[in-house]
This record gives C-alpha cells, sequence and structure tokens, in this order.
C-alpha cells in the first residue's frame, strides 16, 4: 500500500529503509509500516514510528552490532529516530507470534534490544491490509492471515486481561499520559472488535462519543483535551476524581464487553 506521508516522515523512513539495505545487504528482504502512519494518523508529538524488518536469515553478532550503532546514529541526528518501534524478525516467522519463535532483535525507543516485542494477530493484521512497504514485496501480497478472528482474539485478552489488571489497581491513571492512553486503546478495541476494522486511536474515540456514552463524556472529552494538546484546565476537580472515573469506565467497558459475547 502506498499513501501520501509527510515530506519530513517520508524522508526519514526513505533513508532509515536505505541504510537497513546497506548494512544487511543479504539479509533483509523487505521493510514494511504499520500503525498509525500508515492508518494516516500519525502525530510527531504522540506517535511511533512502528516498523517490520523481514530478514533472510538469523543475524550474526558483527551485524547485530551494525544495526544498534544505526540506531543510535538515527536517534542522534533526528527527532525521529527515537521514534522507531519496531522488529527485525525471519522471514520464515511471518504470521508467528512470540510464542512460536525465538527472541529477535527489536527497537524500542531507538534502541536495539533482544527478546519479544509487538508481535500478535493486529501486528499481521496492520500490515497485511494496511501496511507500507518500503523495500520487498507489496504487504497485500505476503503470506499473512487474511481474517480478522487472531486480531479478535489479542484485543479479547488486552481488553479482559490487561486493561482489567490495570483498573484493579488506584494506582493507576494518575498521570496524564496514562488517563490519555487507557482511554483510546479502549475505545479503539471496542470499535475493532465491533466494525472488524482497525482505525487511528482519535477515530476510534470520535465513535465512541458517539455511542451514547453521555455518562462518560467529561471523561472522553478530557481524553480528547489530552490528546490534541489543548492546553485549557483539566475537566476534573482533581487527578483523584479523574483517576477513579478512569477505572469505573475501563471496569464498565470491560464488564459490557464480557456481557456482549
Amino acid at each position: 500500500m502506498q499513501m501520501t506521508l509527510s515530506k519530513s516522515v517520508s524522508s526519514f523512513l526513505n533513508d532509515f529503509s536505505r541504510r537497513v539495505r546497506f548494512i544487511l545487504p543479504q539479509k533483509a528482504v523487505g521493510m514494511y509500516i504499520y500503525g498509525s502512519v500508515a492508518l494516516e494518523a500519525f502525530n510527531s508529538n504522540k506517535s511511533d514510528l512502528d516498523f517490520v524488518v523481514f530478514l533472510q536469515e538469523e543475524l550474526d553478532k558483527k551485524e547485530l552490532r551494525a544495526l544498534k550503532e544505526l540506531h543510535r546514529q538515527l536517534v542522534k541526528t533526528s527527532p525521529y529516530g527515537e521514534k522507531l518501534d519496531g522488529m527485525y524478525l525471519q522471514e520464515n516467522h511471518a504470521g508467528k507470534d512470540n510464542k512460536n519463535q525465538p527472541q529477535y532483535p527489536y527497537c524500542e525507543n531507538g534502541k536495539i534490544k533482544t527478546g519479544y516485542w509487538d508481535v500478535n494477530g493486529i501486528t499481521w493484521w496492520m500490515i497485511k491490509h494496511r501496511g507500507i512497504d518500503l523495500f520487498g514485496p507489496p504487504a497485500e501480497e505476503l503470506d499473512l492471515e487474511e481474517s480478522f478472528e487472531q486480531v479478535e482474539k489479542t484485543l479479547d485478552y488486552n481488553l479482559t486481561y490487561y486493561w482489567a489488571d490495570k483498573a484493579g489497581s488506584r494506582k493507576n491513571f494518575v498521570k496524564d499520559e496514562d488517563v490519555e492512553f487507557a482511554v483510546l486503546t479502549i475505545a479503539r478495541i471496542l470499535y475493532s472488535i465491533d466494525r472488524k476494522d482497525i482505525v487511528s486511536k482519535e477515530a476510534a474515540l470520535n465513535w465512541l462519543q458517539g455511542q451514547s456514552m453521555e455518562k462518560w463524556e467529561t471523561l472522553l472529552s478530557e481524553a480528547k483535551r489530552l490528546r490534541t494538546g489543548n492546553q485549557e484546565k483539566m475537566l476534573y476537580s482533581n487527578r483523584t476524581a479523574r483517576a477513579k472515573e478512569c477505572r469505573l469506565f475501563a471496569e464498565e467497558m470491560i464488564k459490557n464487553y464480557k456481557e456482549s459475547k
């Protein structure tokens, strides 16, 4: 899939892909962008640059050192360097989850580590249906799962386990970024389950506000205020009240989802 990107993002990603191919000329066989960029919703203040590079075979120690140095240089020379968030996976593991492949190099906030990262049904569906190919076969031609079933399984786990655990602690949802992340992410999960599609967090929040959510309108508006960088005063009297409402929101969304299954 090809689409129009801002000149600065496009220039950075093209340089990134060129430099990956330069240091891994025989092993790098494809690079794909997904996430907010692919959804045409990249926010330079909020978003990551999500990517996957497919490798013909495992990297050796010399190649891994070169890769780490590349990312260090990208962080030094571009504000987008630390926004890189992705994986270097062997191509024969495309479509597999973390349980079914060995550890791999991944990039978090522009730094290369080895272990497991963002590999799940959502990742593969996004690449297959929304991915931007910087080099390699077109994303839509990759041998990846076509159906939404694996996405739904991942969403179900995220909502009923990850967010249920978060909502169970009074320590969570105090910071601005935690409230924003919780509300927008839950909104996108609910949208995706309902519509069998994936859209930006902003679009999902707008959708949720139209779903007879008057009870939560203050919280949804607060999340939108935080997302857009609006410097107006917080819509709650204090952070404790806001955190409590965020927990109650998460709990109710999870409860409603379970009852609808």
